[in-house]
Parts: C-alpha cells; structure tokens; sequence
C-alpha cells in the first residue's frame, strides 16, 4: 500500500489521464518492450545485437519517440502527464538507421551499405552467370548422356548437376554428395570451379560486410543504452497509469476524498466483479451505501441469509485496497475514505488439516491476532463473528470480542445472526446496527437500512428453498417461547422497516419526477428563448448588410450623376434606374416576409404523425402527440418538442422561389456561399462527409477552389483530411497557405472545373 501522500498523487494521475481519455484515444504503448536483458549483453565493447534483438529496439525506440511527440502539445492541459513524458527520448536517428537496415523478417537489407549492395549485385549477377554456364554444359554432348535430371542445384553451397554415379569418376568434375539410393551423383564440373570459388569468395565478403553493420549499430545502441533506461522506465510508469485510467472508464469508478479522520462513507459502492457476472446474467447489481463513523466505530451487519452480508463486506474491503493501491474506486460521487494503516479480516472457512485446525479454532486464532493488533487506523472486517461453536457460546465470545475492539478505536464491520450480538448493537451507543434489505415476504432484495438489525429467518429461507413444511414446523415447534417472541420480534421490525423503505422510495421518486420536469421545462423555455434570438439576430444582420450595401450603391450613384453633371454631360438614366431597380430588390429579398401558406392555411385537425408548420417558429415540424380535448399538441421540432394549440399550426409549406418584375430570387444556404469549410470538433469520419458535400456544392456552383480549416491539436484531424483529398477524383491541388492565419491549421483546395 501507499502512504496519502503517495495514493492523492496516484489518483491525481489517474484522473488527469481519465481526462486525456475523453479527448483523445491515448498515447499507444503496444510496441513497448523490456530492454533489460539486451542492454546487459551490449555492456562489453565489442558485444553486437542479432538482427531480432535490433528489431525489438526498433520498437522500443518508435514507442518512446511516438508517444514523446503525442505529449508534447499537451503540456498545458496535462501537466502532471508531461512531466512524465519529459523522460521520454527522441531516437529518430537510431530509427532511421534501423529502418534503412533491418527487413520486416529480420534480414538485413542492401540499402545498409553501399558496399553490400554492391556485394549483392555482383553475388546476383556471378550467380546469374554461373547457372548459364551449367544449363549450356548440361545440353552438351558430353554431359547430356549421363544426366539423371535437367536441373541445377546446390550441394555445400556449391552449384552442382545431377548425374549418374557411374560416370562421376571420369575427371568431369568434383562430387559433393550422393542420392540416398547412391545412384545420382551431384557433380561441380571443371569448367564451373572458379565461378563457384569466386561466387563463395563474395558470399564470405558479404557475411563479412553484414557483421561489420551489426557491430557499428550495436555501438551506437550501446551509447544509447542509458536514454534507453530512462525512456523505458517512463514508457512503463505511463502504461500503468492509462491502463488504470481506461480499468475507471470501463468500472465507471470515481476517486473518492481522502481524509485523515472521519471514517468511511460509500455511496452507491459496487462490487465489479459481481456487477459484470449479474450482467452476464442480465441483471443489474444494487450499489450500496457503506457508513463507518468515527463516533460509532463498531458497525453490526444482519439480516437474511443471501441477502448481500458477505458482498457487502467484500465490497467494503476491495474498495479499500484499491483506493490504498492509487486506483480509483467503483464509487459514487461524495464518497470519502479514512486510509486505514491496516485491514484484517475473518472470513471463510479457517479449518487446516495440515496445522490441526478445525473451522472453530482457527476463527479463535484469527481473532487472536486482531484483538493484539487493533487500535487507531485499523479497518477490521469479520464475517459470521462467534461461527463454529455452540450458538449460545459462540455469541457470548462474539459479543466479549466487540466490546474489547470497541476500546480500541479500531472501525469493525462484522456481520452475524445471533440475536444477543443484534440486540447489544441496537441498545449501545456507541455502536451501529445495520440490516440487509428483505421484501415483504422476508426474501432478500440487497442493500443496506441503518438503524435496526435484520430478520436472519433461516427457517422461513428453507421453507422458501423447498425443505418440506412438516419438517419445518417441527423446527420451528424446537424454539422455546422466548425464542419465537424474540424473532416474531425482529420480523415485526424487518416488516416495518420494509415498509418505510417502499414509501420513503415512492417519495423521493416523486420529488426526482418533479425536479426533472422543471428542469426540462426551464430547458424547453431557455431553448425557445434561443431560437427566438438567434432568428432576430440573423434577420438583424441581414437588413443591416443590406442597408449597408444600398447606402454605399446609392452614394456611388449619386456620385455618378454629379460628375456627370459637373462635366456637362448628361446622365444615362436608364442605367441608373436598372441599377436602383436592382437595389430595391436586393432590399425587399433581405426584409423579413409575411409566411406565405398553402391554400387552406389553417388546419382544422392534425393528428399523430403529421407533418404541421408551426406559426411561431416559421418552420415545419411533426406532430408527436395530440390531446384534442385539451386542445394539447406535442410538436418536434429537430431537436426541440414543444406544446401548442392548433391554432399555431398551418398546413406545411412547399419551398416556392420568389417572383418580383420577372426575376426569380433563390434563397440558399449560407454554407454555399461560404468562403471556408470550418471542421473544428469533428471526427475523422464526420469531416470526410462534410468535405465530399462540399466539393459537390462548389462545382454546382462554379468554384473553381475551397478552403479547409482543420486546425493542428493532435493531428489526426489535419492527417485525416490530407488523407482524403489525395485519393478524391475532383482535386487538383491542395496546400497549406504561408501567408493566411491559421498556417498548418488550413488547406487551401484547388477543383477540376
């Protein structure tokens, strides 16, 4: 475990990396490997690096300069991370010496030297010749009668034909191997020795030359040995911290306070393990609320059998040791946590046949070794206190077991069933006594009430899980009359409690049901006060532009007229008029109209499903619900509903141009017309999408070229888009502009036209 010093900075990290997780997928650390041992063989001088321990370098080389250039714009928002990733290294150069070096397999390309390439050219065309000269000797008149196959070979790295064995011995050559039969011969002819001496002479200088490489970058490796150690080191200490990160997001954990003092308090705790196999099962676990008090340390669990005791006392314990362990906790918000310096726990079967130790003397033992260690800071946690024993002796050592801990300062949590425990824990104060949730019917629903102790009902259980009744009433006839009252008691209590839980849940579901229905009615008020805004605002700058626009036409006209005027000339009124005319239509097209309607305007009936124009919005939208009585119509509008009356719908509208003096005026999209395409927030995906529509409406509308603004961050946006265009059939051109801002954050585009 850590310290609080050491945990806060842990969950630090954890949640700055969450963070990271939300905005980008995360530094990949897939190729990140441990050195250790191939730095260890490098010390020696003159140590060298076989081709696949060069090629687990390489990895480890990209992963460190990989994730060193992923960290490097995020220094800003991820401090605590980037001062981590300040240990990674740059290796580029070692990298592209490797590159240049090493094959996908291992094997060691010609581009490592210019003297192996040039061994290799020789070796291929010493080789290309060799095997000419064997295929001529082959169809000659000497060899063609004693060939056993039409083919070249190879024996001892030799280039050798098949021929009979009985004609090996005649001075045509030098054997090198005989068929297992012993009837083919492989024959190296006179005539080929001294191509095959000069072909092995440069396959030596080439091992040579391949020897030479692999020592020259083991020495360079060598020098790096150190960066690597670091840059390792930190890729490790990275890795843990996002694997943590990503173990919260798939838990949905949070990190809960820690504090000092104050005990322990859980809300909406989970087990995770339990959680993933209820949903396997498809079901969905029940978060529970875990309270220890500083001013009430000892804490008494009861109730039903299965009804989630021994969970909740697992989930108690696990989320303690994660929280020590620097991992965030299946918790939910509020939750705070006293580091305890020890936990111990009893809890299981403590038999041992090898040490001698039956169920009840190892729990003594057990409890032996608490009660010598507790005191302030320790979390104890007891499952079944007193199991083993006599019922009657059991609880009487359970109980003396408690009230030794509760001088200790120790938090307990022990679960039970005896009734002398539950009853101690009810009347003492400085105790809390917890009971497990049960139906009305005394079945087990998880869960925790504070206050009072739990039905343990063991015999209704196994009247429940089929144990015949007979035998059950016969069980029940054994308890003597302080023991049926006693439990017709608690189970009165358990009834009760039930009862207030169920109608203490019916209420706070009310007031969660009303505070969400004024919460979406100040959202559906706050959207239509938006939409009137922004429809007001947008009309406004329309008229202003185009006020603008006719004030600086109409000065240029009268500017026109006087110094045609001055000049004695007359004016050309018949332009001047056209040109007015046309501003006077630009003016009118820019004012705001009347709703122009389809014939019919006002509906006298509209129904679920049908597609309505909405007289305070200006648009169409669908009719979700209707209540005529009322005169209530539920209206969606993209993503807003709203509730009018009939009288604010009208038929829906066709989109009809606009006829004035024999023009037709067409009224487009503003992203049209626009000069820049802005794909600021979106995926990769969205982006490519947005892109083609927009290559398509600039062709329509003869544009010859468009402009993108992508911005820099992580880069996978600028790549992705860069991506695209070079593969798209109607770009010519593209390229980030040097003098217009935004430099690498904007790509220029230039279209076939």
């Amino acid at each position: 475990t850590l310290d609080k010093d050491a945990v806060e900075s842990s969950l630090n990290l954890t949640h700055q990396a969450r963070e990271l997780l939300n905005v980008t997928p995360g530094p990949d650390f897939h190729d990140h490997l441990d050195l250790t041992e191939i730095l260890k063989t490098l010390r020696p001088q003159g140590a060298r690096l076989d081709p696949a321990e060069l090629r687990q370098v390489w990895l480890e080389a990209l992963c460190s300069t990989r994730a060193l250039a992923f960290f490097e714009p995020l220094t800003e928002s991820f401090p605590q991370l980037c001062a981590i990733a300040n240990d990674l290294r740059d290796f580029s150069p070692l990298i592209e010496i490797l590159e240049r070096t090493l094959g996908p397999d291992g094997e060691i390309l010609d581009t490592a030297s210019s003297h192996l390439a040039r061994l290799r050219m020789e070796l291929t065309s010493a080789r290309g010749a060799l095997t000419l000269k064997l295929n001529k000797l082959m169809h000659s008149k000497e060899f063609e009668s004693i060939l056993m196959d039409d083919i070249v070979t190879t024996r001892n790295e030799r280039f050798v034909v098949p021929v009979r064995a009985s004609a090996s011995g005649k001075s045509r050559g030098l054997v090198h191997d005989w068929s297992k039969s012993g009837v083919t011969a492989y024959l190296e002819p006179v005539e080929t020795v001294e191509d095959n001496n000069r072909l092995a002479f440069l396959k030596r200088q080439e091992r040579q030359e391949i020897e030479r490489i692999l020592l020259k970058i083991s020495d360079i490796c060598r020098e790096s040995a150190p960066d690597f150690q670091i840059a390792g080191e930190a890729m490790t200490r990275l890795d843990l911290i996002m694997a943590k990160a990503r173990l919260a997001r798939i838990w949905r954990c949070s990190i809960p306070h820690l504090q000092t003092s104050g005990g322990i308090k859980l809300l909406g705790a989970r087990h995770p393990i339990l959680e993933r196999r209820l949903k396997d099962g498809g079901r969905k676990i029940v978060p529970l609320d875990i309270i220890i008090n500083p001013q009430k340390p000892i804490t008494v669990l009861s109730g039903v059998n299965t009804g989630g005791k021994t969970v909740a006392l697992k989930t108690l314990g696990l989320i303690v040791l994660m929280t020590l362990a620097g991992l965030p906790a299946p918790v939910g918000d509020g939750s705070e946590i006293e580091l305890p310096r020890d936990i111990f726990t009893v809890m299981g079967d403590g038999q041992d046949l090898a040490s001698d130790l039956s169920t009840f003397s190892g729990h003594v033992l057990a409890l032996s070794e608490i009660l010598q260690a507790a005191g302030n800071g320790v979390l104890i946690i007891i499952d079944e206190l007193g199991a083993g024993t006599d019922p009657s002796e059991g609880a009487a050592l359970g109980l003396a077991v408690l009230e030794q801990l509760k001088s200790t300062g120790a938090m307990v949590v022990a679960a039970t069933h005896f009734h002398l425990i539950k009853s101690w824990a009810t009347l003492t104060d400085e105790v809390v006594s917890v009971a497990v949730n049960s139906s009305h019917q005394g079945q087990p629903v998880y869960g925790l009430s504070y206050g009072s102790p739990g039905f343990s009902g063991g015999l209704s259980m196994a009247r429940r899980l089929g144990l015949p009744s007979m035998l059950v009433d016969r069980a029940e006839s054994f308890l003597d009359e302080g023991q049926k009252k006693a439990m017709e008691l608690l189970k009165r209590l358990d009834q009760e409690r039930v009862s207030l839980n169920i109608e203490r849940e019916s209420l706070e579901k009310s007031r969660l049901s009303f505070e969400q229905n004024e919460i979406q009615r100040q959202k559906e008020q706050r959207a239509l006060e938006e939409s009137y805004n922004k429809k007001a605002s947008e009309l406004n700058q329309q008229i202003r532009s185009a006020l603008a626009n006719n004030r600086r036409e109409f000065e240029s006209l009268k500017q026109t007229i006087n110094q045609a005027v001055s000049q004695g000339r007359k004016p050309d009124l018949m332009s001047l008029s056209l040109k007015r005319a046309d501003l006077d239509r630009d003016l009118v097209v820019a004012m705001p109209s009347e709703v122009e309607t389809a014939a019919g305007e006002n509906l006298q009936f509209a129904g679920q499903g049908d597609a309505v124009f909405l007289k305070r919005f200006g648009c169409e939208g669908q009719v979700k619900h209707c209540n005529v009585e009322k005169n209530e119509y539920t209206v969606e509008v993209g993503s807003l509903t709203v509730k009018v009356g009939l009288e604010e719908l009208l038929k829906p509208l066709g989109k009809k141009p606009k006829r004035q003096g024999g023009l037709v005026t067409v009224t487009t999209s503003e992203q049209e017309y626009s000069l820049s395409l802005n794909l600021l927030g979106k995926t990769v995906d969205e982006a490519q999408g947005v892109i083609d529509k927009e290559i398509d409406r600039a062709i329509l509308a003869g544009r010859d070229h468009i402009t993108i603004i992508h911005g820099l961050g992580t880069g996978r946006l600028r790549q992705g888009v860069l991506n695209h265009l070079k593969g798209h059939s109607m770009v010519k051109k593209f390229g980030s502009p040097t003098n217009v801002p935004g430099g690498a954050g904007v790509t220029e585009v230039e279209l076939w036209t």
